[in-house]
């Protein structure tokens, strides 16, 4: 194994210091503690929140745009945040998405789905399909292009993605994407599979399993919600005809194996996939290059690449 980033070693120092996150932590304390409220160096020169429809009510998509005036339509990027189902929101993660909008010079559109407890499975999942519609289908309200139109997401955000690339398939690729990159999911909520990384890393780098289990009971309505194919997506039986797909995980994440299995899988239904296990990097990397430069180098800049290879297809 490649060497723990230093900037995410001296971190984990500190956090192992805190105590594990107790059965019955209060999901509305909890929230404050996801994502990152650290200014980023460059900011997008157009920021907007629109409101798309959910079953049920409305919720925020944010919008970033690379400039103020744009000639000709751009890509999107619909982007699915982290925080274990029942934390993180657009504010947290917004950090990491004005690089993203910058550098891959395209639309990125933040979906703020609502999460449990106070919305139980499979709220999430519907919102970021109905909210990634409503993008493809408004694309021209913010110069998007929506012949392309990528998703991806981090975390609970990387579970979303896969669901959503499928419930894309079977409506007749209602919406079409072009390109999907879930970046370290959960892809066997269920534990149906014996992976190793959940042994050998269940505990000490961020993300533990213990946590995960908190996470995933204010999630899920019974235990056998868990084994639904979009919690635990490495036993779905067909995962042909998917987006292009570029699959990251973490060298140093408990999720690593399960993600390199269902990368695996897709390869074998016939996709175009890319597996990509980065260096030294721990769960959330994405958000922890607000602090670790590292992180920004071997986990967003390394996104942001493949993103834009992708749209220049």
């Amino acid at each position: 194994m490649a060497e723990l980033d230093a900037d995410l070693k001296a971190f984990l120092v500190e956090h192992n210091k805190k105590p594990p996150v107790p059965k019955d932590v209060s999901p509305l304390l909890f929230r404050g503690t996801i994502g990152t409220a650290k200014e980023p160096p460059r900011r997008a020169p157009y920021v907007k929140d629109f409101l798309a429809p959910v079953k049920g009510g409305e919720i925020v998509v944010r919008i970033y745009k690379p400039s103020q005036d744009i000639e000709k339509p751009l890509p999107i990027c619909v982007f699915y945040h982290g925080g274990g189902f029942m934390g993180g929101d657009v504010d947290g993660y917004d950090y990491p998405l004005h690089q993203v909008c910058l550098e891959a010079n395209c639309i990125v559109a933040s979906v703020n789905y609502r999460v449990a407890p106070e919305n139980k499975f499979p709220t999430c999942f519907y919102d970021c399909y109905d909210a990634t519609k409503w993008v493809s289908e408004h694309a021209a309200e913010f110069d998007g292009d929506s012949d392309r139109l990528a998703i991806s997401g981090v975390s609970a955000g990387g579970t979303l993605t896969i669901a959503v690339a499928i419930l894309a398939r079977d409506a007749g690729n209602e919406p079409k994407i072009m390109f999907q990159a879930p970046m370290y999911g959960v892809y066997d909520m269920s534990a149906s599979h014996d992976f190793q990384s959940r042994k050998d890393l269940a505990e000490g780098y961020y993300h533990c399993l213990s946590t995960g289990e908190v996470f995933d009971a204010f999630l899920v309505n019974t235990e056998e919600d868990k084994k639904h194919p979009f919690l635990s997506p490495v036993n779905i039986e067909d995962l042909s005809n998917l987006p292009k797909t570029f699959l990251m995980t973490m060298e140093y994440d408990l999720l690593k194996d399960e993600g390199k299995y269902i990368a695996d899988r897709m390869i074998d239904a016939g996709n175009d996939v890319e597996y990509y296990e980065a260096p030294g990097m721990i769960h959330n990397s994405f958000v922890f290059s607000a602090f670790s430069p590292k992180a920004k180098e071997m986990v967003n800049d390394v996104f942001i690449d493949r993103l834009k290879k992708a749209f220049a297809e």
